[in-house]
């Protein structure tokens, strides 16, 4: 993935202040976060629950 010139500069500043890595552990964090949450598959009573839910809405 191609980098902006913004995320550039910024990471150059971060490392220049020394807290790249401290900012490089945070994205790895986030991004397993969504990985876990897009994982989660829904059971067939969860997924009829959502169906109801969703029927009552409209």
């Amino acid at each position: 993935m191609a980098l902006t010139a913004a995320e550039k500069m910024r990471r150059q500043k971060l490392k220049d202040e020394g807290v790249y890595e401290e900012y490089k552990k945070l994205r790895e964090t986030a991004k397993k976060k969504v990985v876990q949450k897009r994982k989660k598959k829904l059971t067939p009573m969860e997924r009829e629950k959502v169906r109801r839910q969703q029927k009552r809405r409209l």
